[in-house]
């Protein structure tokens, strides 16, 4: 996880092929939690943020 914020998560990403060590792409993913009603952004759930600080 590269940043935990209000509203979204970003996870820092690698690819590889099999059986290398190192990475062919690295990049990163930004998740934002949108209400499905309205679309507007919400607060990442609790229980996401109380797993995700637990892995950090």
């Amino acid at each position: 996880m590269r940043r935990l914020g209000n509203t979204s998560v970003a996870y820092d990403i690698g690819l590889f092929h099999v059986g290398d060590e190192m990475p062919a792409a690295v990049g990163y993913l930004v998740h934002v939690y949108v209400d499905r009603v309205s679309g507007e952004s919400i607060s990442v759930p609790n229980v996401v943020r109380g797993g995700l600080n637990q892995i950090t």
